[in-house]
């Protein structure tokens, strides 16, 4: 490649390789290769590795250029390259790439001593896309897919029964699918959370209909079971939040009146005057204070059903599957934290009896539409109190 600029590239790929096959539908490949964060390569082993790989893949009669980019916290390279070759015009087939791919990679961890991470099948889930890799460090909001994967790791219990497994997956708001053999055995499964649906495939190997009961032990044998997960399939979906599923205790326990409690309720129209709220992102508040609101009146609904603990001297704590809510007394503040690993998403603290958002982050979309559920569950409890 001759070019410099990206408008200069965009032309050389199409005279000198887009021309010789015009009706070809896709005639780019978009490939990125990282090391982990705490390794580096020069621009020289970056370049040899870009060639080897770009060779591996049949590549080596095709135009390809090669960025190594900074702009994130591991070492990686971009690699965009036109699929038609220069010597006749043929395409490069892209049949079985990503297993071509994993393959020669594994070769060149070895060939230039580097590190090598387990691959899909031996996690038992598969990796992030580059895609979702990149909305995920940009926004920090999760795909459909890895709340699904992150949802079953969570479920997942050794020696439940499929039954089991299905009908706890359902009480957290995912629809189930599987399939049959001729003789009724249940050989294939699929899970939908909203509108997206995936096969056991696309979430990994362990979450495959022989993956679970290999990988993760979970129980399954078709005289017993299939007759229960048809019921359960046929049956219409639980009115239950599948943001929260928690215990119930044989008795609440004592929760002392408190300031934050009693105060009103957050209100994105008036906004407290906090200096600590100043520095929050505008978008991650008015978030805060949306999912404050829900989360205050679930905690105490789910206080009165026994389900809050008393989790140290001056904490109360209902625990859940994606979001445990606590109320720190001591502090007078309300947090909201998520299980998946990012910690605290918002607090609600006291102020002139009124409670503002003292913190909030990595708040998504997700996390909304969770307590969006929640709240709809919510209201036919709150208009019975009304009455």
């Amino acid at each position: 490649m001759a070019g410099t600029t990206p408008s200069l590239l965009s032309t050389e790929f199409d005279l000198f390789s887009r021309s010789l096959n015009p009706f070809l539908a896709k005639p780019i490949l978009h490939a990125s290769l990282s090391v982990p964060r705490d390794e580096t390569q020069s621009d020289t082993s970056w370049y040899c590795i870009a060639k080897d790989y770009m060779d591996g893949m049949g590549f080596s009669k095709c135009q390809y250029v090669t960025y190594r980019h900074t702009d994130r916290q591991h070492d990686h390279i971009h690699i965009i390259a036109g699929r038609i070759q220069q010597t006749d015009g043929k395409t490069v087939s892209d049949s079985w790439d990503y297993y071509r791919s994993e393959r020669l990679i594994r070769q060149l961890e070895a060939q230039y001593a580097l590190s090598a991470p387990l691959s899909s099948r031996e996690k038992g889930e598969c990796s992030l896309t580059t895609g979702e890799a990149r909305v995920l460090a940009e926004s920090g909001q999760r795909s459909d897919r890895q709340t699904l994967q992150t949802l079953l790791n969570q479920t997942l219990a050794p020696n439940m029964t499929m039954p089991q497994l299905i009908a706890t997956l359902r009480q957290q708001g995912v629809s189930i699918r599987v399939t049959q053999k001729k003789d009724g055995e249940m050989t294939g499964i699929s899970y939908k959370l909203g509108q997206v649906a995936f096969s056991g495939t696309h979430l990994g190997r362990d979450f495959t209909f022989p993956g679970l009961q290999k990988h993760r032990q979970i129980s399954y044998d078709a005289a017993r079971d299939n007759a229960a997960i048809a019921t359960l399939l046929q049956s219409p979906p639980p009115v239950q939040s599948p943001a929260i599923m928690v215990p119930v205790a044989d008795s609440a326990p004592s929760l002392p009146a408190t300031a934050l409690l009693d105060r009103e309720p957050v209100n994105a129209s008036t906004p407290p005057k906090a200096p600590a709220s100043a520095t929050i992102d505008p978008a991650q508040r008015e978030a805060a204070e949306y999912i404050g609101s829900i989360a205050i009146r679930f905690f105490l609904q789910m206080k009165e059903q026994g389900a809050v603990h008393q989790s140290a001297a001056q904490r109360w704590t209902l625990d859940g599957q994606q979001y445990n809510i606590s109320y720190d007394r001591e502090e007078d503040e309300f947090i909201v934290a998520a299980t998946d690993g990012r910690g605290d998403l918002l607090k609600l603290q006291e102020r002139d009896r009124k409670a503002f958002v003292g913190a909030a982050q990595k708040i998504t979309l997700d996390d909304v539409t969770n307590f969006y559920r929640i709240a709809e569950l919510t209201q036919p409890t709150q208009r019975q109190q009304q009455r």
